[in-house]
Protein backbone atom coordinates (compact mmCIF):
# COMPACT_ATOMS: atom_id res chain seq x y z
CA UNK A 1 0.00 0.00 0.00
CA UNK A 2 1.46 3.44 -0.95
CA UNK A 3 2.59 5.57 1.98
CA UNK A 4 2.13 9.33 1.77
CA UNK A 5 2.77 12.39 3.90
CA UNK A 6 1.63 16.01 4.00
CA UNK A 7 4.25 18.76 4.05
CA UNK A 8 2.77 21.70 5.95
CA UNK A 9 4.46 25.11 6.26
CA UNK A 10 3.29 28.64 5.53
CA UNK A 11 6.54 29.62 3.76
CA UNK A 12 7.67 28.11 0.47
CA UNK A 13 11.33 27.77 1.51
CA UNK A 14 10.25 25.90 4.67
CA UNK A 15 8.15 23.50 2.61
CA UNK A 16 11.08 22.83 0.29
CA UNK A 17 13.43 22.18 3.21
CA UNK A 18 10.95 19.84 4.88
CA UNK A 19 10.32 18.02 1.62
CA UNK A 20 14.04 17.42 1.14
CA UNK A 21 14.44 16.00 4.64
CA UNK A 22 11.40 13.77 4.20
CA UNK A 23 12.49 12.62 0.72
CA UNK A 24 15.90 11.63 2.11
CA UNK A 25 14.15 9.03 4.28
CA UNK A 26 13.02 7.10 1.17
CA UNK A 27 9.88 5.98 3.03
CA UNK A 28 7.11 7.79 1.18
CA UNK A 29 5.62 7.24 -2.27
CA UNK A 30 3.67 10.52 -2.35
CA UNK A 31 4.18 14.01 -0.89
CA UNK A 32 1.34 16.53 -0.57
CA UNK A 33 2.01 20.23 0.07
CA UNK A 34 -0.08 22.84 1.85
CA UNK A 35 0.43 26.32 3.32
CA UNK A 36 -2.79 27.07 5.22
CA UNK A 37 -4.86 25.33 7.91
CA UNK A 38 -7.75 25.12 5.42
CA UNK A 39 -5.60 23.29 2.88
CA UNK A 40 -4.29 21.00 5.63
CA UNK A 41 -7.78 20.03 6.74
CA UNK A 42 -8.81 19.38 3.14
CA UNK A 43 -5.80 17.14 2.47
CA UNK A 44 -6.31 15.15 5.67
CA UNK A 45 -9.95 14.65 4.72
CA UNK A 46 -9.41 13.78 1.05
CA UNK A 47 -6.17 11.77 1.06
CA UNK A 48 -4.89 8.73 2.94
CA UNK A 49 -1.73 10.54 4.06
CA UNK A 50 -0.12 8.79 7.01
CA UNK A 51 1.76 11.71 8.49
CA UNK A 52 1.98 15.51 8.64
CA UNK A 53 5.52 16.92 8.59
CA UNK A 54 5.87 20.53 9.66
CA UNK A 55 7.83 23.17 11.56
CA UNK A 56 6.58 24.38 14.92
CA UNK A 57 5.50 27.81 13.71
CA UNK A 58 2.81 28.53 16.32
CA UNK A 59 3.71 30.31 19.56
CA UNK A 60 3.97 28.02 22.57
CA UNK A 61 0.83 29.62 24.00
CA UNK A 62 -1.28 28.62 20.97
CA UNK A 63 -2.32 25.27 19.61
CA UNK A 64 -0.94 24.66 16.11
CA UNK A 65 -3.35 24.01 13.20
CA UNK A 66 -2.74 20.25 13.28
CA UNK A 67 -3.36 19.78 17.03
CA UNK A 68 -7.09 19.04 16.75
CA UNK A 69 -6.55 16.67 13.83
CA UNK A 70 -4.08 14.62 15.87
CA UNK A 71 -6.19 14.75 19.03
CA UNK A 72 -9.16 13.28 17.15
CA UNK A 73 -7.02 10.51 15.67
CA UNK A 74 -7.17 11.69 12.04
CA UNK A 75 -3.40 11.83 11.56
CA UNK A 76 0.06 11.69 13.10
CA UNK A 77 2.49 14.57 13.09
CA UNK A 78 6.27 14.89 12.98
CA UNK A 79 7.35 18.39 13.99
CA UNK A 80 10.85 19.80 13.46
CA UNK A 81 12.25 22.40 15.85
CA UNK A 82 15.71 23.71 16.63
CA UNK A 83 15.14 23.84 20.38
CA UNK A 84 12.96 21.19 21.99
CA UNK A 85 13.06 22.99 25.35
CA UNK A 86 10.65 25.66 24.11
CA UNK A 87 7.88 23.11 23.53
CA UNK A 88 5.17 23.46 26.17
CA UNK A 89 2.40 21.61 24.38
CA UNK A 90 0.93 18.47 25.83
CA UNK A 91 1.83 15.97 23.14
CA UNK A 92 -1.04 13.84 21.84
CA UNK A 93 -0.53 10.15 21.04
CA UNK A 94 0.82 9.65 17.55
CA UNK A 95 3.04 12.75 17.65
CA UNK A 96 6.79 13.24 17.81
CA UNK A 97 9.22 16.15 17.92
CA UNK A 98 12.77 16.03 16.56
CA UNK A 99 15.52 18.63 16.60
CA UNK A 100 17.26 19.86 13.47
CA UNK A 101 20.47 17.91 14.14
CA UNK A 102 18.97 14.42 14.09
CA UNK A 103 20.61 12.05 11.60
CA UNK A 104 18.70 10.64 8.63
CA UNK A 105 19.00 7.10 10.01
CA UNK A 106 17.68 8.16 13.43
CA UNK A 107 14.85 10.12 11.83
CA UNK A 108 13.89 7.10 9.72
CA UNK A 109 13.57 5.12 12.93
CA UNK A 110 11.37 7.80 14.51
CA UNK A 111 9.04 7.85 11.50
CA UNK A 112 8.84 4.07 11.25
CA UNK A 113 7.95 3.88 14.95
CA UNK A 114 5.20 6.45 14.44
CA UNK A 115 3.74 4.65 11.45
CA UNK A 116 3.89 1.22 13.10
CA UNK A 117 1.86 2.26 16.15
CA UNK A 118 -1.94 1.84 15.97
CA UNK A 119 -3.57 5.26 15.84
CA UNK A 120 -6.84 5.40 17.74
CA UNK A 121 -9.54 8.06 17.82
CA UNK A 122 -10.27 8.97 21.44
CA UNK A 123 -13.49 10.80 22.33
CA UNK A 124 -12.84 14.56 22.33
CA UNK A 125 -12.75 16.62 25.50
CA UNK A 126 -16.16 17.81 26.58
CA UNK A 127 -18.05 14.91 25.02
CA UNK A 128 -18.96 13.50 28.43
CA UNK A 129 -17.33 10.14 27.72
CA UNK A 130 -15.19 8.84 30.57
CA UNK A 131 -12.15 6.58 30.15
CA UNK A 132 -14.08 3.39 30.90
CA UNK A 133 -16.68 4.15 28.24
CA UNK A 134 -13.94 5.12 25.79
CA UNK A 135 -12.22 1.76 26.34
CA UNK A 136 -15.46 -0.17 25.92
CA UNK A 137 -16.46 1.68 22.76
CA UNK A 138 -13.12 2.04 21.06
CA UNK A 139 -13.16 3.47 17.56
CA UNK A 140 -10.07 3.40 15.35
CA UNK A 141 -8.75 6.02 12.97
CA UNK A 142 -8.74 5.54 9.22
CA UNK A 143 -4.96 5.01 9.09
CA UNK A 144 -5.06 2.05 11.44
CA UNK A 145 -8.14 0.84 9.56
CA UNK A 146 -6.41 1.07 6.15
CA UNK A 147 -3.50 -0.95 7.47
CA UNK A 148 -5.79 -3.59 8.95
CA UNK A 149 -7.86 -3.67 5.73
CA UNK A 150 -4.76 -4.33 3.64
CA UNK A 151 -3.78 -7.28 5.82
CA UNK A 152 -7.33 -8.66 5.81
CA UNK A 153 -7.57 -8.44 2.00
CA UNK A 154 -4.26 -10.28 1.66
CA UNK A 155 -5.46 -12.97 4.07
CA UNK A 156 -8.76 -13.28 2.19
CA UNK A 157 -6.97 -13.74 -1.14
CA UNK A 158 -4.66 -16.33 0.41
CA UNK A 159 -7.38 -18.40 2.09
CA UNK A 160 -10.35 -17.72 -0.18
CA UNK A 161 -12.43 -16.68 2.82
CA UNK A 162 -14.81 -13.72 2.39
CA UNK A 163 -14.50 -10.21 3.78
CA UNK A 164 -16.95 -7.29 3.58
CA UNK A 165 -16.72 -3.55 4.10
CA UNK A 166 -19.60 -1.34 5.26
CA UNK A 167 -19.73 2.46 5.09
CA UNK A 168 -22.34 4.54 6.91
CA UNK A 169 -22.79 8.29 7.01
CA UNK A 170 -25.55 10.33 8.70
CA UNK A 171 -27.05 13.10 6.59
CA UNK A 172 -27.15 15.76 9.27
CA UNK A 173 -28.27 19.35 9.10
CA UNK A 174 -25.59 21.94 8.42
CA UNK A 175 -25.99 23.20 11.97
CA UNK A 176 -25.21 19.76 13.41
CA UNK A 177 -22.26 19.28 11.07
CA UNK A 178 -20.64 22.57 12.03
CA UNK A 179 -21.28 22.46 15.78
CA UNK A 180 -18.73 20.17 17.46
CA UNK A 181 -20.72 20.29 20.72
CA UNK A 182 -23.60 18.60 18.86
CA UNK A 183 -21.68 16.37 16.42
CA UNK A 184 -19.23 14.71 18.79
CA UNK A 185 -21.72 13.46 21.42
CA UNK A 186 -23.98 12.30 18.58
CA UNK A 187 -21.15 10.21 17.08
CA UNK A 188 -20.34 8.72 20.48
CA UNK A 189 -23.95 7.55 20.76
CA UNK A 190 -23.81 6.17 17.21
CA UNK A 191 -20.64 4.15 17.84
CA UNK A 192 -22.13 2.75 21.05
CA UNK A 193 -25.19 1.58 19.15
CA UNK A 194 -23.11 0.01 16.37
CA UNK A 195 -20.80 -1.75 18.85
CA UNK A 196 -23.77 -3.66 20.25
CA UNK A 197 -24.43 -5.18 16.82
CA UNK A 198 -20.97 -6.21 15.63
CA UNK A 199 -18.54 -8.91 16.75
CA UNK A 200 -15.32 -8.36 18.64
CA UNK A 201 -13.43 -9.41 15.50
CA UNK A 202 -15.10 -6.66 13.43
CA UNK A 203 -13.34 -3.31 13.19
CA UNK A 204 -15.23 -0.03 13.56
CA UNK A 205 -13.52 3.11 12.32
CA UNK A 206 -14.29 6.80 12.12
CA UNK A 207 -13.02 7.04 8.56
CA UNK A 208 -13.75 10.71 8.04
CA UNK A 209 -15.36 13.39 10.16
CA UNK A 210 -18.78 11.72 10.34
CA UNK A 211 -18.27 8.79 7.97
CA UNK A 212 -17.97 5.39 9.66
CA UNK A 213 -16.48 2.20 8.23
CA UNK A 214 -16.88 -1.36 9.50
CA UNK A 215 -14.62 -4.19 8.36
CA UNK A 216 -16.22 -7.64 8.61
CA UNK A 217 -13.77 -10.55 8.34
CA UNK A 218 -15.17 -13.96 7.37
CA UNK A 219 -18.38 -12.30 6.15
CA UNK A 220 -19.85 -12.53 2.62
CA UNK A 221 -22.11 -9.86 1.12
CA UNK A 222 -25.44 -11.43 2.16
CA UNK A 223 -24.80 -11.59 5.92
CA UNK A 224 -23.14 -8.15 5.70
CA UNK A 225 -26.37 -6.73 4.23
CA UNK A 226 -28.38 -8.36 7.02
CA UNK A 227 -26.05 -6.85 9.62
CA UNK A 228 -26.46 -3.43 8.01
CA UNK A 229 -30.24 -3.71 8.37
CA UNK A 230 -29.86 -4.58 12.06
CA UNK A 231 -27.49 -1.65 12.58
CA UNK A 232 -29.92 0.80 10.93
CA UNK A 233 -32.82 -0.56 12.97
CA UNK A 234 -30.80 -0.17 16.17
CA UNK A 235 -29.81 3.38 15.20
CA UNK A 236 -33.48 4.24 14.70
CA UNK A 237 -34.24 2.90 18.16
CA UNK A 238 -31.26 4.74 19.65
CA UNK A 239 -32.48 8.12 18.38
CA UNK A 240 -36.27 8.03 18.86
CA UNK A 241 -36.30 11.81 19.18
CA UNK A 242 -34.77 12.28 15.71
CA UNK A 243 -35.48 10.92 12.23
CA UNK A 244 -31.95 10.68 10.85
CA UNK A 245 -31.30 9.68 7.20
CA UNK A 246 -28.25 7.49 6.52
CA UNK A 247 -26.38 6.76 3.31
CA UNK A 248 -24.78 3.31 3.21
CA UNK A 249 -22.54 1.08 1.09
CA UNK A 250 -21.51 -2.59 1.09
CA UNK A 251 -18.58 -4.01 -0.87
CA UNK A 252 -17.31 -7.60 -0.81
CA UNK A 253 -14.33 -8.26 -3.09
CA UNK A 254 -14.06 -11.57 -4.87
CA UNK A 255 -11.24 -13.80 -3.63
CA UNK A 256 -9.75 -13.82 -7.12
CA UNK A 257 -9.46 -10.02 -7.20
CA UNK A 258 -6.08 -8.42 -6.33
CA UNK A 259 -5.92 -7.02 -2.80
CA UNK A 260 -6.07 -3.26 -3.43
CA UNK A 261 -7.26 -1.27 -0.44
CA UNK A 262 -7.42 2.02 -2.33
CA UNK A 263 -9.66 0.73 -5.12
CA UNK A 264 -11.92 -1.07 -2.63
CA UNK A 265 -12.34 2.06 -0.50
CA UNK A 266 -13.00 4.18 -3.60
CA UNK A 267 -15.59 1.67 -4.79
CA UNK A 268 -17.33 1.85 -1.40
CA UNK A 269 -17.17 5.67 -1.29
CA UNK A 270 -18.63 5.96 -4.80
CA UNK A 271 -21.46 3.61 -3.83
CA UNK A 272 -22.03 5.56 -0.61
CA UNK A 273 -22.21 8.94 -2.34
CA UNK A 274 -24.66 7.59 -4.95
CA UNK A 275 -26.92 5.83 -2.44
CA UNK A 276 -30.31 7.23 -1.46
CA UNK A 277 -30.62 8.27 2.20
CA UNK A 278 -32.44 5.70 4.33
CA UNK A 279 -34.33 6.32 7.55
Amino acid sequence: MPISTIIFASKENHRQRLAQRVSDLELFDQLYFCATPEELNRLVKNTSADLICCDLESPASELPPWADLVRKGFCRVLCFTADKSIIRLRLPAGSSYVDEKISTAALTGVVQTLLAAPLQSPPPAGSGVNEQVAAEHQVYSRFYFDNFLGKELSRSKLTGRPVSLLLLEPQLTQHHQQDEQLLEPFLVRVTRAIKTQIRSSDLLCRYQRQRLAILLPETPCGPAAELLERILANLRNSFPEQRIPWTTAIVSPEAAEPENTHSLIQQAITQLERSQPRY
